[in-house]
């Protein structure tokens, strides 16, 4: 069992969907599928020096280990950023 699996099948990890919330259900699995399948392309986010990045994590707060010395787009209280070196 993968760590990710482990995750999401934690019980009461994540709130269930309510029956209004049909609509946001049906984009988050799509989107789950798109990623599984290896589809999925985040939206450019522009960096301080100008570039644009295609970011593969996000984090908030503090910077984790992993994100020390990278340059980040602050989106509200979320900061993105790619740790990837190819695309």
């Amino acid at each position: 069992m993968s760590n990710i699996h482990l995750v999401i099948t934690t019980p009461k990890h994540f709130a269930s969907p309510k029956k209004e919330e049909v609509e946001e259900y049906n984009d988050c699995m799509d989107l789950a599928i798109e990623m599984y399948q290896g589809k999925f392309k985040s939206v450019a986010v522009r960096l301080p020096d100008k570039s644009l990045v295609y970011p593969d994590h996000f984090y908030h707060g503090k910077s984790p280990y992993w994100a020390k010395g990278k340059m980040y787009a602050k989106v509200g209280n979320l900061k993105f950023i790619r740790l990837a070196e190819n695309d």
